[in-house]
């Protein structure tokens, strides 16, 4: 919204200033120029911090510019709701399209400057191919894994900077990577979750003993990328609401212990610790399946 907000005010100083040469082109369009136009010549700091950016122009204020300077004031705001935001930012956009619903999205590189929606554009991407050249049901995690790392090199990574590491749990769906620099140290877990769930109910206590594990990671970023396909995600949406529905770049508080309470058989498995969870990329898989991208990290 506050890229939006500032955008459409500058557009329309723009054009005030260009109108106002045009009438006055012996004077500049200063603080004390906009002043007098808003009707306020003695608030001189006010109409400063306008033209500055850091205090927004009132509808009021629009409505007079229009009024004294013309069409072509009114005439900059965007035909287009996506024109409400910068070119540059149009770039980042995550599939966002104005109408929807929902506000705008930008992708937010992790550390180290990885940018995981396009990591996770590139596995949706794998995993669409498989699916429609009949060779999804096929895949193993090994396999999974392998197709993230492809996509990790083609972002951006140095794949000498990619290293195996321990598994987390003794779940055989589960992989996880270490990324490594001068800087950072990144912990990424991938879960592959396809359909040949004997017992749904256990999902949930799966998932969790997952989360828990990548939360407790010693790295100054933990990821976990999971991968479920459409029995899994239907559980998901059940349990994980939050995550499996939300847009990217949500965050929220999950909490385990009373999770865990709900379901059946709670005591005979180990409780973790809350998680904070920030949502970088969700995509819906051709397949009715999802891969989420998340941050995690352990609630103090």
């Amino acid at each position: 919204m506050e890229v939006a907000t500032l955008h459409l005010q500058h557009l329309l100083l723009l054009a005030a200033r260009e109108a106002w040469q045009r009438r006055s082109p012996d004077k500049r369009f200063t603080g004390s120029a906009l002043a007098e136009l808003l009707g306020t010549p003695d608030s001189l700091r006010p109409a400063e911090k306008r033209l500055a950016g850091t205090q927004r122009l009132q509808l009021d204020d629009i409505v007079r510019l229009g009024l004294l300077l013309g069409d072509d004031v009114l005439g900059a705001v965007p035909a287009a709701a996506s024109d409400l935001l910068p070119e540059p930012y149009q770039r980042l956009l995550d599939g966002w399209q104005p109408g929807t619903g929902t506000l705008p999205h930008f992708r937010q590189p992790g550390l180290g400057g990885l940018d995981w929606v396009s990591v996770g554009i590139a596995l949706t991407a794998y995993l669409d191919a498989e699916s429609a050249a009949g060779r999804d049901h096929l895949l193993a995690t090994d396999a999974v894994a392998y197709a993230l790392v492809q996509c990790l090199t083609e972002c951006g990574t140095d794949a000498s900077r990619i290293e195996l590491s321990e598994d987390l749990t003794n779940d055989a769906t589960v992989r996880a990577l270490q990324l490594a620099s001068p800087t950072v140290t990144i912990s990424v877990a991938l879960a592959y979750l396809p359909d040949r769930i004997d017992q749904p109910t256990a999902l949930w206590q799966r998932t969790a003993n997952i989360l828990r594990a990548v939360a407790e990671l010693e790295a100054d970023e933990r990821i976990l990328v999971l991968v479920a396909g459409p029995a899994a995600t239907r559980q998901l949406r059940t349990h994980l609401s939050n995550a499996a529905t939300a847009a990217p770049g949500t965050e929220f508080t999950l909490r385990i212990q009373a999770a865990m309470r709900n379901q059946p058989n709670a005591g005979q498995h180990p409780v973790g610790p809350d998680l904070d969870i920030l949502l970088l990329d969700r995509r819906e898989l051709g397949g009715h399946g999802i891969v989420l991208v998340s941050s995690l990290t352990k609630r103090r």
